[in-house]
């Protein structure tokens, strides 16, 4: 009885950790988000890094409410806000930085598109 009680627990702490880790992957330039940033700055002409800097801004919990309860496919899903800066390989491009904005869950980075806004837009006056 003792041994099944630790091999539950080992399950149920490898399987939270995985989850904090996934969560912490759709905060990595190697992620979905940051990889669809650098795609749309490429069709347009920027020739950016391959891999970005990226920062998490923000990251709250959506789900486990009654409002909106955990997904049966996905889990629980969170809102999260990085903040993204690209690179160019050619050196008379300017360095680009742009606030992200998207729906992750414990299983998937990919749950919603991402809202991507240029940061050189928040600078700017408007007359």
């Amino acid at each position: 009885m003792k041994i099944f009680f630790i091999g539950v627990l080992c399950l149920f702490f490898a399987s939270t950790s995985y989850a904090a880790s996934n969560i912490e992957y759709c905060a990595s330039p190697q992620a979905w988000a940051a990889q669809l940033t650098v795609a749309k700055l490429r069709n347009n002409g920027f020739e950016p890094q391959p891999l970005p800097k990226v920062e998490l801004v923000a990251q709250q919990k959506l789900t486990s409410t009654d409002l909106l309860p955990a997904s049966k496919d996905f889990g629980d899903l969170y809102s999260q806000t990085l903040l993204i800066t690209v690179t160019s390989s050619r050196p008379e491009q300017p360095i680009k930085r742009f606030i992200v904005h998207t729906i992750i869950s414990e299983q998937e980075c990919s749950i919603a598109d991402p809202l991507i806004i240029d940061y050189a837009l928040l600078r700017q006056t408007t007359p």
